[in-house]
């Protein structure tokens, strides 16, 4: 899976460290049997990119946490405020 999904985000942007690392988690995610966040997820990540609503060079952040729960903000408002 990882080699299949690593060119795709590739060809979209990421970089490799982002690449690489996405397709680890997307992934395990299939793995672990969690479909709603594994391969999946890849097709619509894909349109999400291309429609603009996903920026691949925004760095997200932590807002919360509580236990096994985090919560992140994806900054992309931050980069179009820039």
């Amino acid at each position: 899976m990882k080699s299949e999904i690593k060119p795709v985000l590739l060809g979209k942007g990421y970089s490799e460290e982002q690449a690489s690392e996405s397709a680890i988690l997307f992934s395990q995610a299939s793995l672990d049997r969690v479909y709603s966040h594994g391969l999946n997820r890849v097709p619509r990540l894909v349109d999400y990119i291309e429609e603009g609503w996903v920026n691949v060079e925004a760095k997200p952040t932590i807002v919360d946490s509580l236990g096994v729960t985090e919560r992140y903000d994806g900054n992309y408002r931050h980069l179009l405020e820039t």
